[in-house]
Parts: structure tokens; sequence; C-alpha cells
């Protein structure tokens, strides 16, 4: 088992990196000053994606949502939040058990699922978001190199701007005013 991955970047880094000066740093503006930095350092929040279980009402609420957006969306909104969903009533499950069965293995199942697997938390959305910049790095390289042909054909063209709007809703700024409404 690897690491949990603490630094998780809301930006992707090798969209960050074509920004780089000779230094190997990118200028930031943050309250009016202008700095450098690494694009390690930038555009991330320590463990901004670990996951956390949706309780019912949260899952209802999502799943009218998820239903709102475009069909190409929609599908991977839902897996999400199946999987989201499917943690919390598996830990509510696990609770219930735990109150009615006195079972020492059943205690050691327990306090792994809610103790060991932090890393799953920790990791799961960070590795889905990591293969979801893949293949649009493929796509922004041949934006880079001046081919734009893979807006011409309809499949293409709706990834492309799936992965971008999967871009735009994965930030903090997206995150920010989503729990703005939820708390509103």
């Amino acid at each position: 088992m690897g690491d949990n991955k603490k630094n998780h970047h809301y930006v992707f880094q090798a969209y960050l990196k074509v920004w780089k000066n000779e230094n190997e740093q990118v200028y930031c503006l943050r309250n009016g000053i202008v700095f450098p930095s690494s694009t390690r350092k930038i555009a991330c929040k320590r463990y901004f994606y670990k996951i956390h279980p949706l309780n019912e009402n949260e899952y209802e609420f999502m799943k009218k949502f998820c239903k709102k957006g475009p069909s190409c969306v929609r599908y991977h909104c839902n897996s999400l939040l199946n999987l989201l969903h499917g943690l919390y009533l598996f830990e509510k499950r696990i609770a219930d058990v735990s109150k009615i069965c006195d079972s020492k293995d059943i205690q050691n199942f327990i306090d792994f699922w809610w103790n060991g697997n932090n890393q799953l938390k920790t990791n799961v959305l960070e590795d889905y978001y990591s293969e979801i910049e893949s293949v649009l790095l493929d796509y922004i390289k041949k934006l880079i190199n001046g081919d734009t042909n893979f807006l011409d054909e309809i499949e293409k063209k709706n990834d492309f701007l799936h992965l971008v709007y999967i871009q735009y809703f994965r930030t903090k700024k997206a995150y920010d005013i989503a729990m703005s409404i939820l708390n509103n």
C-alpha cells in the first residue's frame, strides 16, 4: 500500500507547469501581491479531496443536483455519489453490528475500517482526478501543437468539454460556492 496523498491540487500540475519560467517557478497573485512559487505549492490544499460519507439527506440533495447536469456528466456524478453514499451505508451497518455483537474479530474489523482505510478515503478522489488529468493532458498537448481536429468529432469534443467541466468543478472556488449554497 502506498502513502496517503496529502497535497491535493485542485488545478492540476501539468497545466500549471506550462506557465513555468526558466527558474521552474510560476508567478502568482494573491491579495494584490505577486510572488514566485513552485507548482507543487500553489492551487492545492492538504486533504482537499478526502472523502466523507454522504448521509441520506446529502445523498438525496446531490442526486437532484446531478440530475440537472448534461448526460455525459450525470454518469460520473452518480458514480461518485454512489461511492460516497455506499461508504455511509457501510459505516452505518458496521456501527449497528458493533452494538449487537461482542466478537473480537468484528471489533478488529471495525477498528480497521474506521482507522485503517484512511488511505482509501484520502486517495480515491485524488487518484480519480489524476486519471482524468492524463486524458485531458493529451487534448491540451494537441491544442498547444495547434491540432484542433478532435473538436470536429462530436464524441471527442464532448469528452474534452466534459473533462474541462470536471476541472472547473473540482476547484476550491467551485467548492466554496457549493458549500455556500448548501449552508444557506
